[in-house]
């Protein structure tokens, strides 16, 4: 487990809204097509169409935790 939250922690800064996603979803267990099959809704849902592609550390406070809360529609 540890090494899980190490690397969701290192994401925090580096990694792109559209790997979040699917960082997200693999540390739920859930295969590359189901994420797929959700994945428009999760944008969305968190409203980051227009940053997806931005490294989450330049998402406003409000931005960070609506993605993360998308771990739920997963």
């Amino acid at each position: 487990m540890p090494s899980v939250i190490s690397v969701e922690n290192l994401s925090k800064k580096y990694i792109i809204g559209h790997r979040k996603i699917f960082l997200n979803g693999a540390i739920l267990g859930m295969s590359k097509a189901k994420i797929r099959s959700k994945f428009d809704e999760i944008v969305v849902f968190a409203e980051v169409e227009r940053i997806l592609d931005t490294p989450v550390k330049h998402y406003t406070r409000g931005m960070q935790p609506e993605l993360t809360a998308t771990k739920e529609r997963l």
